[in-house]
């Protein structure tokens, strides 16, 4: 026998058989059985052992990170090579590494133009000449096929010795690696002829020892365009900073009217073809 209610009634129409059972049920639960919320409870561990076991593997990810790179360390870090914001370069805080601009590697230099090449190769040596800043001049195997370096560098440098070596990573050669230690700078300007071999090698482990490198890539070249990006992804992942021997004069100079103008200016008027300044000394510094 059905309970009579309205048609309009929201409830649902339960037998009153049905009803019984449930109320005779609740009065014989044992103390100790669970109840509906406590039920709830055991159908809600599964997801919350979930959350943990999500929070421990994420924990654990987190261990396996280098401290250096940890978002939450980054701003503690002394890793500078992990601040995009470092300090400017200087003449005062930088020094120039040239390695391996030999003659017998300009044949296979296929990614630039072997003129452009040269003057920017030039470009990069007068900065350094011509402001005083620290150099170091190497050769790889200069008796074999590689040759002797280009007259222009040695003309520039009289009297600078060249660290000439058969080991093809300048950094695996005791000698030259102390001779940059030597200069007593973190920063250090890097122009290699090659850029998917002088260049790449020594930028990579000079960047994991702690030093910033500035790689100047239009004053190095490749065998083809690809090997040549490759090597740029390269020391861009070591932490290396992408640069050009004009971006590299520009820092350098830094003000109109500083200490280096007239060395720097003179390197534009020879190798940046239709920049030629003319005279500032009517201009007054800002103060």
């Amino acid at each position: 026998m059905r309970e009579a209610l309205p048609s309009c009634h929201p409830r649902r129409v339960i037998p009153q058989q049905f009803r019984a059972m449930r109320l005779a049920g609740s009065r014989a639960r044992a103390p100790g059985t669970a109840t509906a919320a406590s039920a709830g409870k055991r159908r809600q561990a599964p997801h919350a052992a979930g959350r943990r076991a999500g929070a421990l593997r994420a924990e654990a990810a987190a261990r396996a990170i280098p401290a250096r790179v940890r978002k939450k360390d980054l701003a503690m870090t002394t890793d500078t090579r992990l601040d995009p914001f470092r300090s400017r370069l200087s003449v005062e805080n930088a020094a120039m590494l040239l390695i391996d601009h030999q003659e017998g590697f300009f044949p296979g230099i296929k990614s630039i133009d072997t003129a452009e090449l040269r003057n920017n190769i030039v470009a990069t040596a007068k900065l350094a000449a011509r402001t005083g800043m620290p150099t170091v001049l190497t050769s790889s195997f200069a008796q074999g096929i590689n040759g002797g370096l280009m007259p222009e560098m040695t003309d520039l440098f009289p009297g600078m010795p060249v660290i000439n070596r058969h080991l093809v990573n300048c950094w695996d050669d005791p000698d030259y690696v102390a001779a940059v230690k030597a200069t007593g700078r973190k920063k250090l300007i890097m122009s290699a002829l090659t850029t998917d071999v002088c260049l790449v090698f020594p930028a990579v482990q000079a960047a994991k020892e702690g030093f910033e490198v500035y790689c100047v890539l239009d004053a190095s070249g490749a065998w083809s365009k690809r090997a040549e990006d490759a090597c740029i992804l390269r020391m861009n992942n070591a932490g290396c900073v992408m640069t050009t021997w004009v971006s590299v004069a520009a820092e350098l100079l830094h003000d109109h009217l500083g200490p280096h103008k007239q060395p720097i200016q003179s390197v534009f008027n020879e190798h940046l073809f239709g920049y030629e300044a003319g005279d500032a000394s009517g201009m007054q510094r800002a103060e």
